[in-house]
Parts: C-alpha cells; sequence; structure tokens
C-alpha cells in the first residue's frame, strides 16, 4: 500500500480570522490531494508575560521534521520575538524535505503570497468609479510589512489609472492594523490637523472600525461627512454602527495555491487547484452605498456570545497563569479557579514534563535540572478528564 503524503503546518493562534481562511484552503486542497496534514500552533500569536512565550515557541519543537514530505510556514502569524527567523534556521539545519513560506518572504526558502495589491485597487476603483470620490486619504501601518507595501501600492495603482496625482502627504504610516490606529487618525481629521478627505482607505478591518466609531465620538457621521473602507473581510465589519465596505482577501485561495505550489516542489509536478475562491468587494453602509449585507449582519449576531466568551477566556490570562505556576499544587489549584472558563468540554489531558516538579519544591528559572527548552523523553499525565469527569491518571 503506497504510503499517504504528510504535510505540516506552522502556524499561531488558529482562532484568529486570517489563520482560519488560510487552513481552510489548505486542508480542502490536501484532502483534494489525500494527503495528510498536521498541524502546529501556538495559542496566542503574542504576550506581554515572558515565561509563557517561552512556553508557546517551545511547542515548534515537539516537530519531528523526518516524518514529513513537505512543510508550510505561515510565517506572517509567527510573531513571538524573532519566531519566524528561529523557524527559518531550524528548518534549514534540520529539515531535508520542500519548505514554503506563506504571505511574508523569508530568507532562505520560496515563499507565495495573497495578491493584496489587486485586492486594494478594487476598493479605491469603487470609491472612484462609484461614488466619484478624487480626495482619497490612505491609512496605512508598518511600511516595511508585506501587506502594507502591497495594498498601499494597490492604493496609488487606482490613482494613477484614474489620472489622479499621488501626493505622499495623504499616506499615513501611523497606523497599527487595530481599532488605535484608527482612532487616532479621526482625532487628528476632527481637531483640523489634517485635511478632510472625501475618503478614507484603511487597510484593516480593525482601523476602519476605529476611525468610524471615534469619527462619530467627534460629531462626524460616515458616509454623510466622510466615507470609509477598510480590508480583511472580518465579521466585526458587519456589526459596526456603519456597516463597513471591505475586501475579503482571496486568504482561502492562497492557502489552495500553498498547496499545489509545494505538492510540485515534492513530485515535480503542480496539480490543479482544489477549488478557485477570489476574493470579493463586501459592500457595506460606510463608503456611501445604501446595500448592506443584511445576511452576514444577522449571522454575526447568531455568534456574538460564542465571540464575546473567546474574548473573556483571552483576557482571563488564565494560560499565562497556569505557566506561571510554581509547583504541581499551585498549577492544579490556578485550572481548577479557571475551570468556568471552559464550556462544553468533554476530555481534557494536562502532561507535564517528567521532570517537571522535582527539581524544588519551588520554580527556580535558574535551576538547570528544569527543562525549559524541548521536552523530557517521556511526560507525566497529571491530570485528565474524561467525558468531562475526572479519571485516575
Amino acid at each position: 500500500m503506497k504510503k499517504r503524503k504528510l504535510i505540516g503546518v506552522i502556524i499561531s493562534e488558529v482562532e484568529e480570522l486570517y489563520q482560519h481562511k488560510l487552513l481552510r484552503g489548505i486542508i480542502s486542497q490536501c484532502y483534494a490531494l489525500d494527503y495528510d496534514i498536521a498541524i502546529f500552533s501556538t495559542f496566542i500569536k503574542d504576550s506581554d508575560f515572558t515565561e509563557y512565550k517561552t512556553g508557546e515557541k517551545n511547542i515548534f519543537n515537539l516537530i519531528n521534521l523526518d516524518h514529513f514530505d513537505g512543510i508550510l510556514v505561515a510565517s506572517l502569524t509567527l510573531i513571538i520575538d524573532n519566531l519566524a527567523e528561529e523557524i527559518e534556521q531550524m528548518l534549514l539545519e534540520k529539515c531535508k524535505c520542500p519548505v514554503l513560506f506563506i504571505d511574508k518572504p523569508a530568507k532562505c526558502f520560496p515563499s507565495i503570497n495573497t495578491n493584496d495589491w489587486e485586492a486594494a485597487e478594487k476598493i479605491v476603483d469603487h470609491l472612484i468609479e462609484e461614488h466619484g470620490y478624487r480626495d482619497i486619504y490612505c491609512l496605512a501601518a508598518d511600511p516595511n510589512a508585506v501587506a502594507t507595501i502591497l495594498r498601499v501600492e494597490g492604493y496609488k495603482a487606482s490613482l494613477r489609472k484614474h489620472k489622479i496625482p499621488i501626493d505622499e502627504s495623504r499616506i499615513s504610516y501611523e497606523g497599527d492594523f487595530g481599532h488605535a490606529g484608527g482612532e487616532r487618525l479621526a482625532r487628528k481629521l476632527a481637531g483640523g490637523e489634517i485635511r478632510k478627505p472625501d475618503a478614507v482607505m484603511c487597510i484593516s478591518d480593525r482601523m476602519a472600525i476605529g476611525l468610524a466609531n471615534e469619527l462619530l465620538n467627534h460629531g462626524i457621521h460616515v458616509p454623510e461627512d466622510i466615507a470609509i473602507t477598510g480590508y480583511d473581510g472580518i465579521d466585526e465589519t458587519a456589526i459596526c454602527y456603519t456597516s463597513i465596505t471591505t475586501f475579503s482577501a482571496p486568504i482561502v485561495q492562497t492557502g489552495i495555491d500553498a498547496v499545489c505550489e509545494l505538492s510540485e516542489m515534492m513530485t515535480g509536478a503542480k496539480p490543479e487547484p482544489y477549488k478557485m475562491v477570489p476574493g470579493n468587494l463586501e459592500i457595506g453602509h460606510s463608503c456611501g452605498c445604501s446595500g448592506i449585507n443584511y445576511m452576514k449582519r444577522s449571522g454575526i449576531f447568531r455568534l456574538k456570545d460564542k465571540l464575546d466568551d473567546y474574548k473573556i477566556f483571552l483576557d482571563s490570562y488564565m494560560t499565562e497563569s497556569l505557566t506561571a505556576a510554581r509547583n504541581l499544587e499551585d498549577c492544579i489549584n490556578k485550572f481548577c479557579y479557571y475551570l468556568y472558563l471552559i464550556k462544553n468540554y468533554s476530555d481534557y489531558y494536562l502532561c507535564l514534563c517528567d521532570n517537571w516538579d522535582e527539581s524544588a519544591d519551588h520554580y527556580d528559572a535558574e535551576d538547570p535540572l528544569h527543562t525549559k527548552i524541548g521536552y523530557t523523553e517521556e511526560m507525566k499525565l497529571v491530570l485528565a478528564c474524561e467525558d468531562a469527569k475526572p479519571v485516575k491518571s
């Protein structure tokens, strides 16, 4: 019997929208090609807690690279302290199979990227062609980020196509891909520090939402006083006080194409994509259009409780607190305290390094006996629940 090929995926925080869409494409194409897939992920992308970050990065030491036929690296998500660079170095030294990075170039391996340029160009085309806007401000972020570079170039391409002069002073790189970046711009617009444009193209939805909400706080209405667009197609755009016009990038297709590209690197033959999933413009009210995607909005409200629960879970710092436990008793007590956050679970297993609680009565970061990088040859199962009931471990 022919052995099925095994693809490894290195990623962080799979609950986020980008990661969810990317994995959807990867998994669907692996299924179409009859490949097995193993996903290695941290729980969150970053943390202010040093010990927790060390533990999160340690997850990738579990990977036995000899078992894989190909590796995909979602490098855009690996933002914990030089993690993307460390993963690349590990693969360079230990990996014998083909490796492909996604949405962020690597020094030593090939990469594949989402077509952000074309998507951003379509957004600005809509503002110009459908609404007649000419003075369009661009709220960008880190000028060195691949996403920023491509989306700003798409913005400029649309202006050139419509023979609108490019004014670099109307492009701001003070955003942060989050709500705060949009809020800062809103305060500058409201205070007259920046001349109010016809429209603002934000290179992320969260900046667009932050901008819209903060403008309203200053009595400036969207789209009556200023039009706004976002980018990414996140769920939150549908429940903002004015639904945000955005572009749902072809992230699923990027995942599909990544598997096809990796398959060609593995076999020498590139397969046909499982399914074409192009990005699309999602029309809201913020650009001045009257059409609103009510089906999407109602669907988001049905998921609101689930989203709120996830936010409460992240804000609780449960995982960081467990990581900071100084002995086994402290760990179990903290786990019991946070049980209220874990809903509808059936099975739970807590495994610790074999020497985790033996080096001292209390954790000592300098103790050489305490395993901090990698894992012990054997692990201890110290707590187990099956069918939501404790069992003897």
